[in-house]
């Protein structure tokens, strides 16, 4: 059936009566943002890191108190809760391997609250290495321990490292060599130990402080031995007089029970030694060394000492005492 041009008109203005009608019907709807009355508020936001760059933080929990509500962060770190309340609170994030973290939302009479949270990477020990040093002598031996600790820290914060042990109330601030790298060189006398022994199986955690203020305990690790073994040196000893820059060094062998290696040093003796040789890595089954470089014998001094480690896998170490020879 074809319509008339009259009734196309008819029906035309009849579509135009009811979007007329539509348009001005009262928003009742309590979903429709346009409907002043809603009761619907929302708290949105982009989550980042704390770096000078920051990127996105994904897959963080982000928890609003005040109604029980919890939602994630996207790829992008966006977020976003709907609230049914206007009630003024704190806003929690939190997501493994970054600080935890909250902000204030204070709505001010607006249905949207925007906030721009950051959160800090937690500090992660990539390296801890902690070993103990005895320099035997011929008056009352040297012990050290010693802490090397390299901490991954995208943030760039960190401003101080404390090496602590509560059974022995030890807590010492290590030193800053870089923003990541900390070292300690401690005496027993500055660690207040009676017996070299007592840190053999205790653990050393560190305590990091950061620029904001924060401060975080990391699990450190033990000491496993302390090497108390001696390398008994033979020859050349005693201020032995030698007519070669290349003497032949010759000391005992040790059967600790565990894998070492030898460290030979040789120094010039004088009031501020200086070293002239190093070999490393010497297997434990040597007792031989042939100085490899020439020693420089000068008018004013020929006479020099050497001394041999014992090193354990672990960097423990233990010293020879000083075996001093003449050059002529």
């Amino acid at each position: 059936m074809r319509l008339s041009v009259n009734t196309y008109i008819s029906i035309a203005v009849l579509l135009l009566g009811l979007i007329q009608l539509s348009c001005d019907a009262p928003r009742d709807n309590p979903l429709d943002p346009d409907n002043t009355s809603n009761k619907i508020y929302s708290i949105e936001g982009t989550l980042l890191s704390g770096e000078v760059t920051p990127n996105p933080v994904s897959g963080a929990s982000v928890s609003w108190p005040p109604e029980n509500l919890y939602t994630v962060t996207d790829q992008s770190g966006y977020f976003n809760i709907n609230c049914t309340t206007r009630v003024n609170g704190w806003l929690y994030f939190e997501k493994t391997g970054f600080t935890k973290d909250s902000v204030y939302v204070n709505w001010n009479g607006q249905k949207k609250a925007a906030v721009q949270p950051r959160l800090n990477y937690l500090p992660v020990i990539d390296v801890l290495d902690i070993y103990s040093s005895i320099k035997n002598k011929y008056s009352v031996a040297e012990y050290q321990l010693f802490f090397d600790v390299t901490l991954h820290d995208p943030d760039d914060d960190i401003t101080g490292v404390k090496i602590e042990n509560s059974d022995l109330q030890i807590s010492k601030s290590l030193t800053k060599i870089t923003s990541t790298y900390f070292e300690g060189r401690f005496s027993d006398i500055e660690l207040n130990i009676t017996a070299f022994d007592e840190v053999v199986g205790k653990r050393f955690d560190l305590k990091v402080f950061t620029a904001s203020g924060d401060s975080f305990q990391l699990q450190g690790k033990s000491i496993v031995r302390i090497v108390k073994d001696e390398v008994i040196v033979i020859s050349p000893i005693n201020s032995d007089t030698l007519t070669t820059t290349t003497p032949l060094l010759n000391w005992t062998r040790l059967t600790p029970g565990f894998n070492f290696s030898y460290t030979i040093e040789v120094y010039t003796d004088e009031t501020e030694p200086v070293l002239q040789w190093k070999k490393e890595n010497i297997s434990s089954e040597e007792v031989f060394m042939t100085v490899e470089t020439p020693l420089t014998v000068t008018v004013n001094n020929n006479k020099f000492f050497w001394v041999i480690w014992c090193i354990d896998n672990y960097k423990n170490k233990s010293r020879s005492k000083p075996a001093g020879f003449v050059i002529k």
